[in-house]
């Protein structure tokens, strides 16, 4: 998989701090809100075996976050100094993911869109979205939202380049699930993917 790199990243910001297209139409053809399930015809080691939830896909190529890749849970306060933030109220833990190799310094969580973080973008089937690091206090005070995907990284394309790689067989989509994106055994979900769907992989 080749990565398109900041100027995707610039476009997905820009994304975020206008909110969701309202052409709702325009993005039927794509595969926003859903999961790509890497094949083994996918010649990429880094992705072998991983489930991404695609956060946006339009003619402008797509952005996802990988939703199986753990790197641990991390100390709030711990983060928050190393990234040179403010650490009052910064307590407790949260999990960390691998969202990709593009911009992996950058910061995303992808939760529940429960309406009580006004730093979030709104973007899918109850789902939103935001780089602002507050969130991790709350959910570190067990204040957040009741399911979370903290990621450093994002997995991107440019403009045709996932659909080319899905006409070679590199990835299939599936639905995306709540239950799915949130659940703890990420080791399991690549598998989990292809059963419930009923993908032969």
């Amino acid at each position: 998989m080749r990565c398109a790199g900041r100027a995707l990243a610039g476009l997905l910001l820009l994304a975020l701090a206008i909110g969701p297209s309202s052409a709702q139409d325009e993005t039927a053809q794509f595969l926003v809100g859903r999961l790509l399930v890497a094949t083994p015809a996918l010649k990429d080691s880094f992705f072998d075996r991983t489930v991404i939830y695609l956060v946006e896909h339009n003619a402008d190529g797509a952005f996802g976050l990988i939703v199986n890749r753990t790197l641990g849970d991390v100390e709030v306060k711990a983060l928050f100094e190393r990234l040179g933030l403010d650490t009052s109220d910064a307590e407790g833990r949260v999990m960390a993911h691998i969202g990709g190799p593009v911009e992996p310094g950058a910061a995303f969580v992808l939760h529940r869109d429960e309406g009580d973080n006004p730093e979030s973008t709104t973007l899918f089937a109850g789902l939103a979205m935001t780089t602002n690091p507050a969130i991790l206090k709350r959910i570190g005070r067990g204040e957040g939202p009741g399911g979370y995907l903290f990621a450093f990284g994002y997995s991107g394309w440019a403009p045709g380049q996932l659909e080319s790689e899905i006409e070679e067989g590199s990835w299939i989509d599936v639905p995306a699930e709540d239950s799915f994106l949130f659940g703890e055994d990420d080791e399991a979900k690549w598998q989990t993917a292809a059963d419930r769907y009923s993908v032969d992989l």
